[in-house]
C-alpha cells in the first residue's frame, strides 16, 4: 500500500531490491516505535513528509546500531540504502548474547515481533521472491524482444511521423508497464509480506491487475503488424489503457458480484480477452472489425451471466455503435441496460463510466440539455462513490464543458474545462495528449468569448504538449496548429492564419495522403481565410476542394453541408446568386434531414439559404426563414450568443429591401451590439452599413448614420466594393 511503498514507486518508478528495503524498514519502524516513519492523507502529504528529516522517537531499548540501519534503509535515494536486503538483515542483526539481552529488557510486544522478523528475514532473504515476479508477467507483453519487435514494424510503415510516435508509444508503455509492475508487488507484499490484506482482497486485487495486463497485451499484439493508420493512433491507445488505480480500489473490488465458480471465471477471462482485442481494434481505427468483433462478444457475454462483463461489453457496443451506425439513440439504450447490469454486478466503476458515456450521449450528440442536467447529477454521484477516480472526473467535467459550450453558456464552460485541465494536470500530468485536447478545448471557448489573446494562448499550449509527445509531423499534431490558426484568424491576423494552414495541409497531405478525409476542416478554413482577404477565386477553389472530399468519403453529412454553404456563399460574394442557390438548398436538406429541423447546424443552413434569397431579391421569402433560424438559435444558444448577429443582420437587411427601414433598424442595433469586436471586420461592416441606411431613410439620427457608413468605408474599400463610398457621396 502506498504507506509503505518507496518513494520512487510512489513516482511511478519500477520495483527493485532497494526499494523492498524501503518498505521492509517501514514495517520495522512500525513495530518498534508503534507508528510509521512518513505520514500523510493524501500522497502529496506522504510525499512531503519523506522529505523531511527522519526523526525517530527516544526508547533507550533501541539500539543505535538498529536506529543507523533503519535510517540507512529509509534514506529517500535508492543509492544511499544497503546494497541488498541480505546487508540490511545483517545490519539488523545481533550477536547472540546481545540479542537475549535485549530480548529479555523488551517490553513491548514489537520490539520481540521486529527481533523475529529479522531472525525470518534472515533465513528466508528470499521470501519476498513471489511479490517480485511481476516483471515476468511482462514477458511477451512488454519486454526487450516485444520492444524490438514493434519498434521494427513502426518503422517500417515509412511513415513521416513513425520515429516519433514510436518514441511517444514507447515511453507511454514504459509508463504504464512501471505503475502495473508497481501495484502488483504492493498487491502482493500487502498480504504476503505485511500481512494486512486477506488472501480473497489479494485475489480480487490481482485479478483485476490481470485484466489490466490482458488489455495491455491485445495492445502489443495488435501493433506487430502495424500500419500508417494503427501507428499514428498508437500513442493514443496506449494513453487509454484502463488505470491500475482501479486496482487498488479494495473497497468497490470486494463488493463487486463475483464468479459462480472457477470454471465460470475462466470463461469470463476468456470474453475478457475477446472484449480486449475489441477496445484494441477500435483504438487503432480498425473501426469495422471492431464493431463486428463487438457483436459476436455481446452474445458470447450472454451465456456467462457475469453482470459486471455484460455492462462493460454493452458500453463498448453503444461507444462503437454510435460512430459506425450513426444511432445516438440505439447507444442510448444500451447505456441504460449497462446501467441496470452494472448495478446488478454491483460495480462502481462501471456505473460511473456508463453515467459519463450516457451524458455525452444525450447531452452533447443529441443536445437534450434538460435531461443531460439530470444525468450529470446521476454522474457526479456515482464518481463521489469511487477512490482514485480524479481522471474519469476530469473526463466528465471536459464533457460537461463540452454540453455548456453546446449550449451557448461559455462563462460556465471556461470554468468547467478549468477545472477539467486542473484535474488532468494533477493525474496525468501537463505533457499527456489528454491534457493537449482539454487545452485545444478551452482555446475554442474563450474564441467564442471574444478572449482572442487567452484562446491564442490556450491553443500554442495545446500545440506545445503535441509537439512534445507525438512530434512535429503527426496528424494530431497538425489539428493543434489548426487550433493556433483559428485564434489568429479570430484576431484577424489572416496571414498569419494562412500561413499555419498551409503548414497544415502539407503535414497531412504527407502523413494521411491528399485525399483523405481529415484535411476537409484545414482546407475549408483556408477558403475561409482566403475569402476574408478578399481572393475569392483562391477561396472557391479551396471550399469545392473541401467539398469534394466530403461528399467521396462522407456522402450527405452535415460536414459535407459546411462545404455546400460555404462554396454557395463565395458564389454569392461574386455576385452568381443564381449559381449559388443550389448549393445552399441541398446543404439545408441534408442538414435537415441529418440533424433535424429544429437543430442549431440546421438554423444556421437555413440562414445561410435565407442570404442566398437576398442575393437574389426574393427577400419576402427569405424574410420567415431569418426568423425561424433565429427563434432555433436563441432557443439553443441563449439571447445574448454573438452567433445570433447572423440572423439578425439577415432581417434587418431583408427589411431594408422591403422598404420598411424602421423595421430594420432594431434587429440592425441588436446585431451590431451582440457581434462587438468579434469575428470577422467585413461582417460587422455590413452590419453598420445596413444600420446606416436604415436610420438614413427612416429620418432618425442622420448624424450616426454616417458615422457608421464611415465605419464601415475602409472594409468595403479592401474588400474592392465601392457601394459605401458612393452612398457617402450621396445619402438615400
Amino acid at each position: 500500500t502506498p504507506a509503505y511503498m518507496a518513494p520512487e514507486l510512489l513516482a511511478g518508478g519500477a520495483a527493485t531490491t532497494r526499494s523492498d528495503q524501503f518498505s521492509y524498514c517501514v514495517t520495522v519502524y512500525e513495530a518498534l516505535f508503534g507508528k510509521r516513519p512518513f505520514v500523510g492523507e493524501t500522497l502529496g502529504d506522504l510525499r512531503r513528509s519523506m522529505k523531511a528529516p527522519l526523526s525517530m522517537p527516544d526508547k533507550p531499548r533501541v539500539p543505535a546500531t538498529v536506529r543507523k540501519a533503519l535510517a540507512r534503509g529509509l534514506a529517500i535515494e535508492p543509492e544511499r540504502r544497503f546494497p541488498s536486503m541480505l546487508a540490511l538483515v545483517h545490519a539488523l542483526d545481533l550477536a547472540p548474547r546481545r540479542r537475549r539481552l535485549y530480548i529479555a529488557a523488551a517490553t513491548t510486544a514489537g520490539l520481540a515481533a521486529i527481533i523475529t522478523s529479522v531472525a525470518v528475514a534472515r533465513s528466508t532473504v528470499g521470501a519476498a521472491e513471489p511479490c517480485l515476479d511481476g516483471e515476468r508477467k511482462l514477458a511477451g507483453v512488454w519486454d526487450a524482444a516485444r520492444k524490438a519487435e514493434l519498434e521494427r514494424a513502426f518503422l517500417a510503415t515509412g511513415a513521416p511521423f513513425a520515429a516519433d510516435a514510436w518514441r511517444g508509444f514507447a515511453s507511454s508503455l514504459d509508463r504504464y508497464a512501471a505503475s502495473w509492475t508497481a501495484m502488483h508487488r504492493s498487491t502482493c507484499e500487502a498480504t504476503r509480506v505485511h500481512g494486512d490484506q486477506t488472501e480473497h482482497v489479494l485475489d480480487l486485487r490481482m485479478w483485476c491487475l490481470d485484466d489490466r495486463l490482458r488489455e495491455a497485451r491485445a495492445l502489443t499484439d495488435g501493433l506487430r503488424t502495424a500500419t500508417s493508420k494503427s501507428v499514428s493512433r498508437a500513442i493514443t491507445a496506449a494513453d487509454r489503457l484502463p488505470t491500475v488505480d482501479i486496482c487498488a480500489d479494495a473497497q468497490a473490488l470486494a463488493q463487486k458480484l463475483p464468479p459462480r465458480d472457477a470454471a465460470a471465471r475462466t470463461d469470463i477471462d476468456r470474453v475478457r480477452a475477446d472484449l480486449a482485442q475489441v477496445k484494441t481494434l477500435w483504438n487503432l481505427g480498425q473501426m469495422e472489425k471492431s464493431h463486428a468483433l463487438v457483436l459476436e462478444v455481446s452474445k458470447a457475454v450472454g451465456t456467462l451471466d457475469y453482470p459486471p462483463l455484460e455492462a462493460d461489453v454493452m458500453l463498448e457496443q453503444a461507444r462503437i455503435g454510435l460512430i459506425v451506425e450513426g444511432d445516438p439513440k440505439a447507444a442510448e439504450q444500451l447505456i441504460e441496460r449497462a446501467l441496470w447490469a452494472a448495478d446488478r454486478g454491483r460495480d462502481d466503476h462501471l456505473r460511473a463510466r456508463a453515467w459519463n458515456l450516457l451524458y455525452f450521449i444525450v447531452g452533447a450528440e443529441q443536445q437534450r440539455f434538460d435531461d443531460a442536467a439530470k444525468i450529470y447529477e446521476h454522474a457526479s454521484a456515482a464518481l463521489k462513490r469511487l477512490a482514485g477516480a480524479e481522471r474519469l472526473e476530469a473526463q466528465l467535467l471536459g464533457n460537461h464543458g463540452q454540453m455548456l459550450t453546446l449550449a451557448g453558456k461559455f462563462d460556465e464552460a471556461a470554468a468547467t474545462l478549468e477545472r477539467s485541465l486542473a484535474l488532468l494536470e494533477k493525474t496525468v500530468g501537463p505533457d499527456h495528449i489528454e491534457t493537449g485536447n482539454a487545452l485545444a478545448a478551452l482555446a475554442d471557448v474563450y474564441a467564442r468569448l471574444g478572449q482572442t489573446d487567452k484562446s491564442l494562448a490556450h491553443a500554442q499550449r495545446a500545440h506545445d504538449v503535441h509537439v512534445r509527445t507525438l512530434g512535429k509531423r503527426h496528424p494530431e499534431t497538425a489539428k493543434s496548429l489548426f487550433s493556433i490558426a483559428m485564434a489568429l484568424e479570430d484576431q484577424a491576423k489572416y496571414d498569419e492564419a494562412a500561413v499555419k494552414l498551409i503548414d497544415v495541409i502539407s503535414t497531412l497531405e504527407t502523413a494521411l495522403g491528399k485525399d483523405h478525409i481529415d484535411l476537409g476542416n484545414a482546407v475549408d478554413e483556408l477558403g475561409i481565410v482566403r475569402r476574408k482577404q478578399h481572393r475569392l477565386d483562391d477561396a472557391l477553389a479551396l471550399h469545392q476542394r473541401a467539398l469534394a472530399l466530403r461528399e467521396a468519403k462522407l456522402g450527405d453529412h452535415n460536414e459535407t453541408a459546411v462545404s455546400l454553404d460555404n462554396v454557395g456563399t463565395v458564389l454569392g460574394l461574386l455576385e452568381r446568386h443564381a449559381e449559388a442557390l443550389p448549393y445552399h438548398e441541398r446543404a439545408f436538406a441534408i442538414t435537415e434531414k441529418v440533424m433535424g429541423a429544429d437543430h442549431i447546424e440546421t438554423a444556421t443552413s437555413r440562414g445561410y439559404l435565407a442570404n442566398a434569397y437576398l442575393g437574389l431579391g426574393r427577400s419576402g421569402e427569405a424574410l420567415p426563414m431569418f426568423r425561424a433560424a433565429l427563434v432555433v438559435s436563441e432557443k439553443a444558444l441563449g439571447p445574448e450568443a454573438s452567433d445570433l448577429a447572423f440572423f439578425l443582420a439577415g432581417i434587418g437587411h431583408a427589411y431594408l429591401d422591403l422598404k420598411k427601414p424602421v423595421d430594420a433598424i432594431a434587429p440592425l442595433e441588436r446585431a451590431l451590439r451582440l457581434r462587438g469586436t468579434e469575428g470577422d471586420p467585413m461582417s460587422t461592416a455590413e452590419i453598420q452599413f445596413g444600420l446606416a441606411r436604415a436610420l438614413w431613410a427612416s429620418k432618425r439620427d442622420r448624424a450616426r448614420a454616417r458615422s457608421l457608413a464611415e465605419a464601415a468605408l475602409p472594409h468595403y474599400k479592401a474588400a474592392g466594393n465601392p457601394e459605401v463610398e458612393r452612398w457617402l457621396a450621396s445619402p438615400g
